[in-house]
């Protein structure tokens, strides 16, 4: 409670300020198809998750059913798990472990709090595709956490220069300065 406490003081509030600008510019309209040309153009594709919102992962797996298509390997990063349980995930995605035993080895209910149904969908097409998973978070400020994220992240383009990364993290995240600016 006391971190959420912290969280939710001047820092929260400068951020959301700037979620608003951002969020108020004017944004260009593109079909689908125009979108997934643009995505497999690039080696990163940042998707801003709003965690209480279930339609971000919708968007996600529309897109992930897309870019299996493409022939580059893809792998997806993911803010909700911490990166000292990539061991636990990379179990899961291989079916060594249970949803249970994987949920709990994350410590999910209290790690993250959002509800589970609305990532389950997620590693469902995970396994069902064959991407890869990548576990992101890491303990600390929004900014200290993006440079472990973005650290992470460039070092599996320099030892998989061919994977596609599509990176699914909270929105304050991806306002300019941070987590995309450092990749």
């Amino acid at each position: 409670l006391s971190t959420l406490v912290v969280f939710s003081s001047r820092n929260l509030t400068a951020l959301s300020k700037r979620l608003d600008s951002v969020a108020s510019q004017d944004f260009k309209k593109i079909q689908f198809n125009e979108l997934l040309k643009i995505i497999h153009k690039s080696d990163f594709i940042f998707l801003g998750d709003f965690h209480t919102y279930d339609q971000n992962v919708k968007n996600l797996i529309r897109i992930f059913r897309s870019l299996h298509k493409f022939k580059n390997p893809i792998q997806i990063g993911l803010e909700f798990i911490s990166i000292h349980h990539q061991y636990i995930l990379d179990a899961f995605i291989q079916g060594e472990i249970t949803e249970f035993e994987f949920l709990e080895g994350i410590d999910y209910t209290e790690s993250w709090r959002f509800p589970w149904s609305h990532y389950r969908v997620i590693f469902e097409e995970i396994k069902k595709f064959g991407f890869r998973a990548l576990a992101l978070n890491s303990e600390g400020s929004i900014e200290q956490r993006d440079v472990v994220a973005s650290n992470l992240l460039i070092k599996t383009i320099q030892d998989r220069p061919k994977i596609k990364t599509l990176v699914f993290f909270g929105e304050y995240h991806l306002l300019p300065g941070h987590l995309p600016s450092l990749v």
